[in-house]
């Protein structure tokens, strides 16, 4: 099969009919770039058969069969080609094909005690969540309450580099009634691993970041983070003014901070490129 032959599966379209053929999925993928694991953009297929199935297909070869028991509701697509090989879900079903009760995640075919219960389809109280950062060697873990399917009150991020290692928590903050980010959070880079320790601490409003807010770095040999950066978010949630910011391929050995200003978002003019001590 061809990726240009094959039309893309639109995941954030909520308009949804059940047609059989084979689409394109958008993924993710690790790879070790020497010395850390990164994220990588690829292709794969996925295939809505006769009998409601979705197969999911990586160069040739079936990673995957889910049978969705209604058709007439938008299956979940997973994007993240590890946990199509690994991750595996089980709970119940309600009458109308809703998810109910309990519902825990088996990775590797091993219980993790990670999971919650679903109410009407939706997820009720307390939770330790998955997203697509758990990886083989790299995972997250987000815990929690959910009221009516919304994120709720404080919720904390938990950390683990290795499978046979513990986890602790390194990041989190606290969710308004609307399920939005609101008050002091700790947020970890999009690489956050042991060759990348970078946080951003600081303050949201429904969402959007907002007044001051810190970079905060530690080497894998040091104990505490310290601030190695920061500046002011507009009330549009930008950044502007005054910046000590990271450059995009931040890590040990790319640890070089960048100096300049912001305008609504915009940097302006030049920015000076310094390396950490």
């Amino acid at each position: 099969m061809n990726y240009s032959n094959c039309p893309k599966f639109q995941i954030d379209n909520p308009i949804w009919k059940w047609q059989e053929g084979t689409y394109v999925i958008d993924g993710i993928q690790q790879y070790f770039n020497e010395y850390m694991w990164l994220p990588q953009k690829m292709s794969f297929f996925i295939q809505l058969t006769k009998n409601q199935e979705v197969k999911y297909i990586y160069e040739g070869e079936i990673l995957r069969i889910d049978q969705v028991l209604d058709k007439e509701i938008k299956p979940e697509i997973m994007k993240n080609l590890v946990q199509i090989k690994h991750l595996r879900w089980e709970g119940q079903y309600g009458k109308n094909k809703e998810k109910i009760g309990k519902w825990i995640a088996y990775w590797k075919n091993q219980d993790l005690n990670i999971g919650g219960y679903y109410e009407n389809g939706l997820k009720t109280g307390i939770w330790i969540d998955i997203e697509e950062d758990f990886w083989n060697d790299l995972q997250f873990l987000y815990t929690g309450e959910y009221k009516n399917g919304r994120r709720k009150g404080k919720w904390e991020t938990m950390y683990r580099e290795y499978e046979e290692n513990e986890f602790f928590k390194i990041g989190g903050g606290f969710y308004n009634e609307d399920g939005k980010k609101d008050g002091i959070w700790i947020d970890l880079h999009e690489n956050f691993q042991i060759w990348c320790y970078v946080i951003y601490i600081g303050e949201y409003h429904n969402d959007n970041r907002k007044g001051k807010w810190e970079i905060r770095y530690k080497s894998y040999q040091d104990q505490e983070f310290r601030i190695i950066g920061g500046g002011n978010y507009n009330e549009q949630g930008r950044k502007d003014g005054n910046w000590i910011d990271i450059i995009d391929a931040f890590d040990k050995q790319n640890s070089y901070i960048k100096k300049g200003h912001y305008q609504n978002g915009k940097p302006i003019g030049n920015f000076q490129e310094e390396k950490l001590n």
